[in-house]
């Protein structure tokens, strides 16, 4: 669970960067995407807390992914590596995007 202050537009933002299924329990105010297999659980659920987001997060993701299409989409970036580039979503959590392997064709 990913705490937000903006969980409809959080979700709606992942939803551009990972593609799958967007959900939403009205009852308890939680949105979820389901990336269909893009990642290696069902769902990433979002929900909102009055607080700000302070310091860095518990919890760091990593995505196969083009940096530069991530970045269009309104990631900043915070550090380019050799191996991948240390982003930050709308709401400031970091991310890790690597480069997707690139299979040889004999």
């Amino acid at each position: 669970m990913l705490d937000c202050a903006d969980p409809g537009t959080q979700v709606r933002w992942w939803h551009g960067v990972v593609g799958g299924e967007l959900g939403h329990d009205e009852q308890h105010g939680w949105w979820w995407v389901d990336p269909g297999g893009a990642w290696p659980w069902e769902s990433i659920v979002f929900t909102a807390v009055p607080e700000p987001k302070r310091g860095r997060n518990r919890v760091h993701w990593d995505l196969w992914a083009d940096a530069g299409q991530v970045h269009a989409a309104g990631a900043t970036v915070l550090e380019r590596q050799p191996d991948r580039t240390v982003m930050a979503d709308p709401e400031g959590n970091e991310f890790c995007v690597f480069a997707p392997p690139q299979c040889a064709l004999d």
